[in-house]
């Protein structure tokens, strides 16, 4: 019998809001499979923030006055004629993503730090 290993890694980026409350960050080469994505709210206040890939251009996640919180983002599976299912169940692959995070409404001169937890490509 063999068992599966889930190789899992954590990529971190930290951002700083400018004195408008706002600041976007990038991650570039992002691959895997996304299972999770924590946000740890240091000191910005409640901050908007959205997260979005580059190819093919689509938000991941976009949510409003955050604290600290963990996501299992999820997007929705289509049937072999392209119609798209009703719940999201699958997780998000990424290869050699961009990634920009963008945090608006923050406060002044404010820090938080993204977690994003994502699996190998051979692990799932």
């Amino acid at each position: 019998m063999s068992s599966m290993r889930l190789n899992l890694k954590r990529v971190h980026v930290q951002i700083t809001t400018d004195a408008a409350g706002d600041a976007t960050a990038t991650l570039a080469n992002i691959t895997g499979y996304l299972h999770a994505i924590a946000f740890v709210d240091t000191d910005t206040q409640t901050p908007d923030f959205t997260i979005a890939r580059s190819t093919p251009a689509f938000t991941i996640l976009d949510d409003d006055g955050v604290t600290d919180t963990l996501f299992f983002v999820r997007y929705v599976n289509h049937d072999s004629s392209g119609n798209a299912g009703q719940s999201p169940l699958e997780r998000l692959l990424l290869i050699e993503e961009t990634i920009t995070v963008t945090v608006e409404n923050g406060g002044d001169t404010k820090n938080s730090d993204f977690y994003f937890y994502l699996s190998d490509l051979g692990s799932v």
